[in-house]
């Protein structure tokens, strides 16, 4: 299931409004060859990521686009966590990341709200606006230094989870009628919910939901295990998590436009890419789906496959 509802005409579309935004951010000048409004862009590049598979996979898929414009480029696929790779961004020990639109809002204004108000002619949301009013957002809260290509089609949206017992027993099937119940249970948080402390304050204000205890568990694995055990009655998760969607557990996707859209994207230092450059990010952009991803991802975690091999082949059946 593609998660964003976004296919690629949708995308097409999208890009028509976000282009705009592209080039005031970015400041591109119309004469490419190795500089950026006059000034002078670096030869070379090193693309770091966090420690997950889906980050190093889409680390290396920007990197072979990169490749492809000529530039050197060389990878550093365990930097650590967000903060870990954002400080290396900082440092210039890395030039680019790859991340998530409405995570980066939540990292770098953690007091944010996400608002997205439909047009009255249009009352049911649509995912690409979503995805255009997450990119505006976390346009508007970037550090000078930094900045960001187009977001992909992939998403990596949150997602709550319960066992299909207890949801059927208390008679839950969206996250809106969590909230009379939060009061009693405990919320498992596990990495791939990406935006925590917004989604906290999204439950809280919009469905008046607040968590008797909230904690922390390492992976979806054992968010299921203690979903199993009742330690916890709540997984905080991500749509399309391994063994989130089975007989046993059901997922609670929340509402278009409740929180921001979780696009893949491309973080980089200000200076350090071409218009050339961008534009190959800017392909990638048009090409990875949140299915091509979570196939991938499946083959490396699930299946034993390198990530070269799928990168490769990804790569190969779209031509770059």
């Amino acid at each position: 299931m593609t998660v964003s509802g976004v296919g690629r005409a949708a995308h097409a579309r999208r890009l028509a409004v976000v282009a705009p935004i592209v080039a005031l951010t970015l400041g591109l000048a119309a004469c490419g060859g190795g500089t950026i409004g006059g000034d002078f862009v670096a030869t070379n590049a090193v693309i770091g990521s966090d420690d997950s598979t889906q980050s190093r996979i889409t680390a290396e898929i920007y990197a072979a686009a990169l490749r492809g414009t000529g530039k050197t480029v060389t990878t550093d696929l365990a930097v650590g966590d967000r903060a870990d790779t954002l400080r290396a961004l900082g440092s210039g020990r890395v030039s680019l990341v790859p991340d998530h639109s409405g995570a980066l809002i939540d990292y770098f204004q953690p007091d944010a709200r996400f608002t997205f108000s439909p047009p009255a002619d249009a009352p049911v949301p649509d995912p690409a606006a979503v995805t255009e009013e997450t990119y505006r957002q976390l346009s508007s809260v970037l550090p000078e230094y930094l900045r960001v290509a187009d977001p992909a089609l992939a998403q990596h949206q949150s997602a709550l989870a319960m066992t299909a017992e207890n949801a059927s027993r208390l008679q839950i099937s969206t996250v809106a009628e969590l909230g009379p119940q939060c009061a009693t249970m405990t919320l498992g948080v596990e990495p791939g919910m990406l935006d925590q402390a917004m989604a906290l304050r999204s439950l809280a204000e919009v469905d008046q939901c607040q968590f008797a205890r909230v904690v922390q568990v390492g992976s979806a694995a054992e968010a299921r295990e203690k979903l199993a055990a009742n330690e916890i009655q709540v997984a905080g998760t991500f749509v399309g998590a391994p063994g989130m969607d089975d007989d046993g557990v059901i997922a609670l996707s929340f509402p278009v436009g409740q929180l921001p859209a979780q696009n893949v994207i491309p973080l980089f230092r200000n200076g350090e890419l071409t218009d050339d450059e961008i534009r190959a990010l800017n392909k990638v952009a048009g090409e990875l789906t949140t299915e091509d991803l979570q196939d991938m991802v499946g083959q490396v975690d699930a299946g034993g496959s390198q990530i070269g091999t799928v990168v490769g082949d990804w790569l190969a059946a779209h031509s770059f």
